[in-house]
């Protein structure tokens, strides 16, 4: 619940900071992509264990029907209905259960019931995801540019499965080079935020020799279930033909697209954080050219004065020691003010730097953060 509200997680986090000690070992669960704040550096302070299940599991099916069994004992259900709802719920065990309670409540032949209670679920995490850009507004742009990215991957994985099906052969992966993302934090803060709503499951990357390491991913199996994309150009979306073909073999490699492939050029060069919302009221602005708050009046930040604080070189910030300013010039992902802001966990980059540590990394952000404040107030 509090991952999407960065003051309190911020918060959160740095209790789970104080509490651990050598005989305490907190343990706090949390959605892919957590933003942990400035002062929690959850790769140096913590372990982190995965329990979001992959689709690709030899044992997924499985597991979600023991799951099944101890909620619901006795389940009247046609089993190829069952074992659909089953990867439609991508993983999420509460969103299985859901869909089976729907499914029991419906009325309707069992595979059009079916599919329209995935489609109903798809559009709820849909839904879930784009309603991020409210409470979340300085990522609304990269919030519409990742449904664009989306979009994109079901519709080329469609087109390849249509064609892959015919050798006995199917794809659920699609696969970015990982230098594009590494590259761009703006990019990267983009593809997180959509694993972060579980609209993208990320499996393990794979190297394909120097330079050429791509990140896969496996869109929402509800979005592919509900725009045909398993059905092999098939008018038929009978739940029997979309498990022959998750049944089949996997191609040997994952559909491979470029980042400027799935999203269109304009779109990717106007990825930016987004204005704040009023400083007296919090209220989300309207417009990027709004000069006062529609809620109490107050005059609003100038778009210009934001964007010159984002693009500042993140070495002019006041308090950097000399050795320090010379040190973060030299980062490869991390030149402006704006970039170490739209990184996940800034703490992280920062201790790449020989001789930084956890304080001084928490140091130097709480010096960026307070800048920013003042530049902007």
């Amino acid at each position: 619940a509090l991952t999407l509200t960065p003051e309190y997680l911020t918060e959160f986090f740095d209790v789970v900071r104080v509490l651990r000690t050598q005989k305490i070992s907190p343990k706090a669960s949390v959605y892919p992509a957590t933003d942990y704040g400035a002062k929690f550096h959850a790769d140096h302070e913590a372990e982190k264990v995965n329990v979001w299940l992959s689709v690709n599991d030899p044992s997924y099916i499985d597991i979600m029907g023991a799951i099944s069994k101890q909620r619901f004992p006795v389940l009247d259900i046609n089993q190829d209905v069952d074992f659909l709802l089953r990867y439609a719920a991508f993983g999420v065990p509460r969103a299985y259960l859901t869909m089976l309670r729907e499914y029991e409540h419906g009325k309707g032949r069992p595979h059009q019931l079916a599919n329209k209670v995935i489609e109903s679920h798809y559009n709820s995490r849909k839904y879930e995801y784009e309603s991020m850009s409210i409470k979340v507004p300085r990522f609304e742009t990269l919030i519409k540019a990742g449904m664009q990215i989306f979009d994109s991957m079901i519709h080329d994985l469609k087109d390849f499965n249509a064609k892959s099906i015919e050798k006995n052969e199917k794809q659920l992966m699609l696969g970015v080079p990982g230098v594009e993302i590494a590259a761009q934090p703006l990019v990267d803060r983009m593809f997180n935020l959509l694993i972060e709503a579980g609209m993208l499951y990320e499996n393990p990357s794979v190297s394909h020799g120097e330079d050429r390491i791509y990140r896969r991913y496996t869109p929402h199996l509800a979005a592919l279930i509900s725009l045909r994309a398993l059905s092999g150009g098939s008018r038929s979306s009978s739940a029997s033909l979309t498990l022959k073909t998750i049944g089949l073999k996997s191609a040997k490699h994952p559909l491979r697209r470029s980042v400027s492939k799935l999203a269109d050029r304009e779109i990717l060069e106007g990825l930016r954080i987004d204005l704040p919302p009023c400083r007296v009221c919090d209220t989300p602005r309207l417009t990027d050219q709004q000069k006062f708050c529609h809620n109490c009046g107050s005059q609003l930040l100038d778009d210009s004065t934001f964007t010159k604080c984002m693009s500042l070189p993140l070495n002019s910030v006041p308090g950097l020691t000399a050795w320090q300013k010379e040190k973060v010039s030299k980062l490869e992902r991390v030149q402006t003010i704006g970039d170490l802001l739209a990184i996940r966990d800034p703490g992280t980059e920062l201790r790449k730097i020989h001789r930084v540590g956890t304080v001084r990394a928490s140091k130097m952000i709480e010096l960026v953060i307070s800048f920013v404040d003042d530049f902007l107030s």
